[in-house]
């Protein structure tokens, strides 16, 4: 992980973000400019290795709104809207899950070609998008249930006055 390579990531995700929360995504003009972002990130593997990173950030940003204004079947599904509901618990579980496939010497079975990196990827992926569902069945929803008895119960509570300089009610 190097901090400074995943910023350009992390800003093309809020400038992705922020666009969509304007709306900009339903602008055919918009949608055109991020097909434009969109496919100049699909040369990523002819910019030198420093660009690679924030051209693929780029790129799933463009590929984000794509999808907010023209939903693909293929990419917006149950599957992948269940998928994305854990996504943070995905993100969160996947560094231990990496740990114990490289404590274990798991990592080793993949070692040594393509083909094994694309199938580590998979089982970690796997593992951890179960391990992520036990989470979210068994720790955020129920936190999530307790966090919004909790706001309802504040606003049931009666709003306290609190008094101004001279004792009188403050408004």
């Amino acid at each position: 992980f190097n901090l400074f390579g995943q910023l350009p990531v992390f800003a093309a995700g809020v400038v992705a973000c922020v666009a969509f929360r304007a709306g900009v995504a339903d602008r055919p003009l918009a949608a055109g400019a991020t097909l434009c972002m969109l496919g100049a990130a699909v040369c990523w593997w002819r910019l030198p290795q420093p660009l690679c990173t924030p051209a693929i950030g780029v790129f799933f940003a463009a590929a984000t709104l794509l999808l907010a204004r023209w939903p693909a079947r293929l990419f917006v599904n149950r599957a992948t809207v269940a998928l994305g509901r854990r996504s943070f618990s995905v993100f969160l579980l996947h560094f231990a899950v990496l740990d114990a496939f490289s404590r274990s010497g798991a990592s080793a079975w993949f070692a040594g070609s393509d083909a094994g990196s694309v199938l580590q990827f998979l089982c970690v992926l796997g593992v951890a998008a179960a391990l992520a569902w036990v989470s979210w069945r068994y720790v955020e929803q129920p936190g999530i249930a307790c966090g919004r008895r909790l706001i309802d119960a504040l606003d049931q509570a009666p709003a306290r006055r609190t008094a101004g300089p001279n004792g009188s009610p403050a408004d």
